[in-house]
C-alpha cells in the first residue's frame, strides 16, 4: 500500500485482492484494510520498530562509507479527531489544534531518510530529538558518522553541543536571540572589525561566546543583512525574538535597518564557507 502512494488505512482497499501486486511482492495476497489494521495492533512495538529500523538501515548503510551531512529537522504534523499521544502544542497553521513533532534525519542534498521520532505537538523542541539521534549516531561505526550535523534554532542547545562534542563530531547551529547573544551583537556591531562577506547579502564576522550554564566558550559567526525596504531616520533597538538595530547612515546616507543571525560551529571553516553550509541545510 506504501509503494501505491498511499498514506491511511482505508487506503489499502484499493488494491485488496490484486493479484499481479500480490505476484510482484511474492506474496499469497494483499490484505484489506480491517485485516491489516488487526495483524499491526497484534506485532510488539519495540520488535516492530527494531524490525523496521534495521531494514530501513539496510538501504542506507551503504551510503555513510563516503563524507556525509545529517541534517536534523522537526515538522509539526495537525491531527484531526482523537489519536493517541497528539497534543496542543506550537502549531503555526491551526493554532489551538492537536498535532504531532516529527524529528526527521535525512543525509543533506540526496534526501535520504534515516529516521523519524514522533513526539507530542507540545515536544518540539530540539531537545526532545536526542536520544533517538543519538542511538542513531551510536549505532553508526565511528569512521563512518557524519562530518557535519547541522539544525535551526531549535537544536542550538548546550546539550546538543556537547553529545556533539563528545563524540568529536562537527556540528552547525544557529542561536536564539536570548539577551546575552543580542549584547553579543551589539558588542561586534560597535567593535571596529571589519565584516567579511558572507554570501546573498550577508556580512559576516567571528567570535566566541558562553553562555549562561556553558561549560566552556564556543566559536560563533555573527551574520548580518540590510532591510532595504525600511529605512528609520533614527538609531534604535527593538527588543523581540529577533534583534534589530539601525546603525549609522551608509553610504548613500540613508539610514539602514539590519537584521541579525548568531551561528554557533566548531567548523574551522571561513565566514563565507559556514554560512553557505546553514542556508544549503533543509532542502528536503
Amino acid at each position: 500500500s506504501t509503494l501505491s502512494g498511499h498514506n491511511r488505512y482505508p487506503h489499502v482497499n484499493e488494491i485488496s485482492g490484486d493479484n499481479v501486486s500480490a505476484e510482484l511482492l511474492d506474496l499469497n495476497k494483499i490484505c484489506g484494510e480491517d485485516s491489516t489494521r488487526r495483524g499491526i495492533k497484534r506485532m510488539d512495538e519495540t520488535a516492530a520498530l527494531n524490525w523496521l529500523d534495521n531494514h530501513l538501515k539496510k538501504s542506507w548503510e551503504p551510503l555513510t562509507q563516503y563524507d556525509w551531512i545529517l541534517d536534523i529537522d522537526s515538522t509539526v504534523k495537525p491531527v484531526f479527531g482523537h489519536q493517541e499521544g497528539a497534543k496542543i502544542g506550537y502549531n503555526p497553521a491551526y493554532k489551538g489544534r492537536p498535532s504531532y513533532s516529527y524529528h526527521s534525519y535525512f543525509i543533506a542534498n540526496i534526501r535520504i531518510c534515516l529516521g523519524v521520532e514522533v513526539r507530542s505537538g507540545n515536544e518540539h523542541a530540539g531537545s526532545f530529538a536526542l536520544p533517538k539521534l543519538f542511538g542513531l549516531i551510536d549505532s553508526i561505526a565511528p569512521e563512518n558518522r557524519p562530518f557535519l550535523i547541522r539544525g535551526d534554532v531549535s537544536y542550538g542547545s548546550d546539550n546538543m553541543m556537547k553529545e556533539c562534542e563528545a563524540r568529536q563530531i562537527n556540528y552547525l547551529f544557529k542561536l536564539k536571540m536570548s539577551s546575552g547573544v543580542k549584547d553579543l551583537v551589539r558588542n561586534t556591531e560597535n567593535s571596529e572589525l571589519n565584516w567579511e562577506d558572507a554570501g546573498q547579502g550577508w556580512q559576516g564576522q567571528k567570535s566566541t561566546i558562553r553562555l549562561q550554564g556553558w561549560e566552556k566558550q564556543r566559536d560563533i559567526i555573527v551574520l548580518r543583512r540590510q532591510h532595504k525596504s525600511k529605512k528609520p531616520a533614527t538609531i534604535k533597538v527593538i527588543e523581540d525574538r529577533q534583534l534589530t538595530l539601525f546603525p549609522e547612515l551608509i553610504e548613500d546616507e540613508k539610514a539602514a535597518e539590519w537584521e541579525y543571525c548568531v551561528l554557533i560551529t566548531n567548523l574551522n571553516r571561513s565566514v563565507l564557507e559556514t554560512a553557505q553550509h546553514y542556508r544549503d541545510r533543509g532542502d528536503c
